[in-house]
């Protein structure tokens, strides 16, 4: 299963129903009246939007947890096969488990008689024959058509460890949604999801996991179909279950004995002559060590299929905090199960998976603010805790490179409070929200990337989203920000994508926002980016992601 370079999810731009692109297109009507005019130099009304600041709003694209159907809380399951199936509010129905094979992939296909009124599940299990644990790759269908892939662990049918990303594709009532998941290296806790509708080309997988195998299951799988509606639906849900169908599935049967052989008698040796003494042997020089290969930039936006630990990468578990204090110290490959503190200059961490431990206050599942923590480069890697925290960051501190990093599952994605920081070719995603955060005496305020000081800061080719706040907000909390480059990013979520605020300070942050592309889940409609009046503000070149018009900057303060 090879690292792939293709784009995340964007194979086509998402099918609108019709309205849709007409209201981008006329200037974003929102429902009770229009978003605020915007003047021809991008600025628009001097007061903030509602809610802009109101950072106790969520949007949390990927479910805080999993539905409580597949936990084993209110909803019951009930047996099915492929056919059509009528799903009740805050019901399953499940399919029976089919024959073990030894296929790496598993697809089916559902056809929805009408979109749901609440979120539907639609789902491929496997397992190894007789276990109790294995893996689902599932698509929600949203109640406006959008599909959001994901996989999750199954133990003894509880559903756990939910993980998502949200694709370009919105569905319509009597579509075919196709579902397809890879479980080739699911003995190593490696699982890839991709969905889309039938009349579209398949895309690249749109999602992957790497958890390090806490539900293995074998090389041979049995698999079932699984559906799921959400509780809060007004009515069934009406879906065609197609069967589940293995690329190369061969059925697992045991042949029957050969027949015994009988050996033939060997025939007498010849006879040899003895050989002439053989030439001196001249030693080869041994080859000399093979460097990991740095995998090359991802064509396109960053997802599952081009930032992370490569597939296939064999890790070395490390158990408890690794606490780095020698300089120009090198780390390939490591399996973190703890917190990674850096200490000393010029440090380099590459293809490594960094899951955190369990502790109270604040910090970063990496942290690099040692006065000696120079020139820090972290690679090709996943930081993700294992246990979510209110007080965990991803990425925090200062004096960093983060190249084709997948973070996710943090409060922030990354925490930048002082000088030289590169954050490039990564993919930030899915940050974690929190009803109550004793930093903010309320909800959480998770970002994508939080800029509180410094200078020389670049944001650069990465993809954004998931974040109930921002994706990019810059405060000024710690001291005064300088040289700050934001840089052909796709953007996604918040109440405004990108927020940038003076913060009381007289002179206000100096920042370049070029050619960046943004998606449209803003809570606040049409708000790509928002900056208060102090800010020095050098903007060009960005766009809506689905129709290439302009996305400008709302001023405001």
């Amino acid at each position: 299963m090879g690292r792939g370079t293709t784009t995340h999810g964007r194979t086509r731009p998402a099918r609108h129903r019709p309205g849709v692109v007409t209201a981008l297109v006329c200037g974003l009507v929102a429902a009770g009246g229009l978003v605020p005019a915007v003047a021809a130099d991008g600025a628009a009304a001097t007061a903030a939007p509602d809610g802009a600041w109101d950072d106790s709003r969520s949007f949390d694209e990927a479910g805080a947890a999993a539905p409580a159907g597949a936990t084993g809380g209110s909803a019951t399951g009930a047996d099915g096969a492929a056919g059509d199936v009528v799903v009740a509010p805050g019901r399953a129905v499940v399919g029976e488990w089919g024959d073990a094979a030894t296929a790496d992939q598993r697809s089916a296909g559902f056809t929805l008689d009408a979109l749901p009124t609440a979120t539907l599940y639609l789902a491929v299990d496997v397992a190894s024959p007789g276990g109790t644990g294995g893996y689902r790759a599932r698509v929600r269908v949203e109640p406006d058509g959008r599909l959001v892939v994901g996989t999750s662990t199954v133990e003894d049918g509880r559903e756990g460890d939910y993980r998502s990303t949200t694709t370009d594709f919105v569905v319509e009532a009597g579509d075919v949604v196709n579902l397809e998941g890879d479980f080739h290296h699911a003995a190593d806790g490696v699982v890839r999801v991709r969905a889309w509708p039938s009349d579209r080309t398949r895309p690249d997988w749109q999602h992957r996991t790497v958890d390090g195998g806490t539900s293995p299951v074998g090389a041979v799988l049995a698999d079932r179909s699984w559906t799921y509606l959400s509780g809060s639906a007004r009515a069934a849900a009406h879906v065609a279950v197609g069967d589940v169908v293995g690329r190369g599935t061969t059925p697992v049967t045991t042949p029957a004995p050969p027949p015994p052989v009988v050996p033939t008698p060997p025939p007498p040796p010849p006879v040899v002559p003895t050989p002439p003494p053989p030439p001196p042997v001249v030693p080869t020089p041994p080859p000399p060590p093979v460097e990991p290969t740095t995998p090359t930039r991802p064509a396109g936006r960053p997802g599952a299929a081009g930032t992370g630990v490569p597939d296939g990468t064999r890790l070395t578990r490390h158990d408890g905090d690794l606490v780095i204090t020698t300089p120009g110290a090198r780390y390939d490959a490591l399996d973190v199960h703890g917190f990674v503190v850096v200490r000393a200059p010029d440090v380099t961490i590459t293809r490594s998976l960094i899951r955190g431990g369990v502790k109270d206050g604040n910090r970063g599942l990496v942290t690099v603010d040692h006065a000696d923590a120079k020139r820090f480069v972290i690679e090709d890697s996943t930081i993700r805790p294992d246990t979510a925290s209110v007080w965990y960051d991803g990425i925090k501190g200062s004096n960093f490179t983060a190249r084709r990093v997948d973070v996710w599952g943090t409060v922030d994605n990354i925490k930048v409070h002082g000088d030289d920081v590169l954050v490039e070719d990564s993919w930030l995603h899915d940050s974690r929200w929190f009803a109550w955060d004793p930093n903010q005496k309320g909800p959480s305020h998770n970002d994508g990337v939080q800029v509180l000081g410094g200078s020389r800061i670049t944001l650069r080719g990465n993809s954004i989203t998931g974040a109930s706040n921002g994706a990019v907000q810059v405060t000024q909390d710690f001291r005064e920000v300088r040289d700050l480059d934001i840089s052909g990013n796709w953007f996604d979520g918040g109440t405004c994508s990108v927020k940038i605020s003076h913060k009381g300070r007289d002179s206000g942050p100096q920042v370049q926002l070029r050619d960046n592309r943004f998606g449209l889940l803003q809570s606040i409609l049409g708000c790509s980016s928002l900056a208060t009046h102090r800010t020095d503000l050098q903007a060009s070149g960005n766009v809506w992601d689905l129709t290439g018009l302009p996305a400008p900057v709302r001023r405001w303060g």
